[in-house]
């Protein structure tokens, strides 16, 4: 068969087979041997028959035809680039994902999540942004906590800047977020004793409830509950004030006695509390124990309040547990020192000052001091108000003997030392009511019949005829 450039030949072969070539001159070209039949190529998978040696395998049409750019498609349409837009041709490896580049275009890049450092995290650190958009992985520290965390018989303690760290927390049970008080009034807002709101000379002994006051060769003390220029945060509340009377060397404390210092007993306590003072000689707060006494550093607020922590661990053979504020040195008569806000609490941990509700407060107040005089009336009272007073409804003969009981309000820690007074204060006396009157006191000492901790009996014989009641007032003390 003879042909020219250019001219499309076919030609049928032997079994059934169709022969398509396309003539040029110039351009080698392949032939492909189709068997329509079958459908198989010749041979069954494909012969490649060249008619020219070179290196080039396809001639112009061909070319045209699959031409990626302008090329036609089977059905003479415009074929087109397989961009895939969105994929770099290069396709993505295990670790690597699509990443916009915010052109148009994307490609495969390793993964940086944009605000994860590219190195990761490690199980030990959580991702930190820096602010601007970035950010890193950091080892595990949530700023204020200790990297190695807390265990769970631990709990935090700031450092008061902005740091802190996980501490162990003494006492069976562990840690607690907030630790029980063991002192009583730690606020300083009950005092059945009196207000004391006036700078007072004062003896030492119990004033507000569940605090004495003690001191030696400083001369009298004057004491003041102040509910004034408290520190910042706890306005409205009160605190307690010595203020000595002679300059000379001496100790003088406000203190707390424990009862039930048992639980402390092997382990660590901590005392805390606000303190101000201007005395020569700084106060420090002290933990005794019956074995020894451990104090703190001294005040260092130099006349301003200052909060002060003191942490010990107590003995094992531990007899009692005072808390206390003590000066033991020079002073300047017309210094103060002043507390409030006090918490003694089981663990080496300062947590912070929760009040109990006042009926509760007061309740506790009440294990160890009651009295039948108004709130902040000292014993004995000074109005018919603060007596009590019981009237059979029968004037009695010379010699009549009369019996009330007495219940208290809560019982108490022991059996109570018990005082009473008549009408007019006189201590150790009670009034006859149809006789006297609340006119004078007439000199009848009563007769206290079994006092238990829960309340008393007392017991009078008239020392005169038509008595028909009688009016007492009284206290009951069982303070440690």
């Amino acid at each position: 068969m003879s042909i020219s450039d250019g001219q499309a030949v076919s030609a049928s072969v032997t079994n059934a087979a169709f022969v398509s070539k396309t003539a040029d001159s110039t351009v080698t070209s392949k032939i492909d041997l189709n068997r329509i039949g079958s459908g198989a190529q010749v041979p069954d998978t494909q012969q490649a028959i060249n008619d020219r040696a070179t290196t080039t395998t396809v001639n112009a049409e061909f070319a045209a035809r699959f031409d990626t750019t302008t090329g036609h498609d089977h059905d003479g349409t415009d074929s087109k680039k397989v961009l895939a837009t969105d994929l770099n041709s290069t396709g993505a490896v295990a670790d690597t994902f699509l990443k916009a580049d915010g052109v148009g275009g994307e490609s495969w890049n390793k993964p940086t999540f944009n605000q994860l450092d590219t190195t990761g995290g490690t199980s030990t650190q959580v991702f930190r942004a820096d602010g601007a958009g970035g950010g890193a992985f950091k080892t595990l520290d949530f700023d204020d906590v200790l990297t190695t965390g807390g265990a769970v018989d631990e709990v935090y303690k700031s450092d008061g800047a902005s740091g802190g760290s996980w501490q162990a927390e003494a006492g069976a049970g562990g840690g607690t977020a907030i630790g029980d008080n063991l002192l009583i009034n730690g606020n300083l807002f009950i005092s059945q004793r009196g207000d004391f709101t006036t700078l007072a000379d004062h003896s030492f002994g119990y004033h507000l409830d569940r605090w004495y006051d003690d001191w030696s060769g400083h001369g009298n003390v004057q004491t003041q509950h102040i509910s004034t220029s408290q520190p910042t945060g706890l306005s409205g509340s009160k605190s307690w004030r010595q203020v000595v009377q002679l300059s000379a060397n001496g100790v003088n404390t406000i203190e707390q006695r424990i009862e039930a210092f048992q639980d402390a007993a092997g382990g660590s306590v901590t005392f805390a509390m606000w303190v101000k003072s201007d005395l020569d000689t700084a106060p420090k707060l002290q933990i005794l124990d019956g074995v020894s006494t451990q104090s703190s550093a001294s005040y260092a607020g130099a006349g301003a309040w200052e909060f002060m922590v003191h942490t010990v661990t107590i003995s094992s053979s531990a007899t009692l547990l005072t808390a206390k504020l003590s000066c033991d040195g020079v002073v300047t008569s017309g210094q103060f020192m002043e507390m409030t806000h006090a918490k003694l609490e089981l663990g080496s941990v300062s947590t912070a000052f929760v009040a109990r509700l006042p009926a509760i407060e007061f309740t506790l107040c009440q294990r160890y001091y009651q009295s039948s005089t108004r709130i902040g009336v000292a014993f004995p009272g000074s109005s018919i108000a603060d007596l009590d007073y019981w009237n059979p409804g029968t004037a009695g003969a010379l010699g009549f003997r009369r019996t009330r009981k007495i219940n208290f309000a809560t019982a108490m820690r022991s059996a109570a030392t018990l005082n009473v007074a008549d009408s007019l204060g006189a201590v150790g006396f009670v009034s006859e009511l149809g006789v006297n009157d609340n006119t004078a006191a007439n000199g009848v000492v009563p007769t206290f019949i079994d006092p238990r901790s829960f309340g008393f009996n007392i017991f009078v014989t008239l020392t005169t005829a038509g008595g028909s009641g009688v009016l007492f007032e009284w206290e009951a003390d069982s303070e440690l």
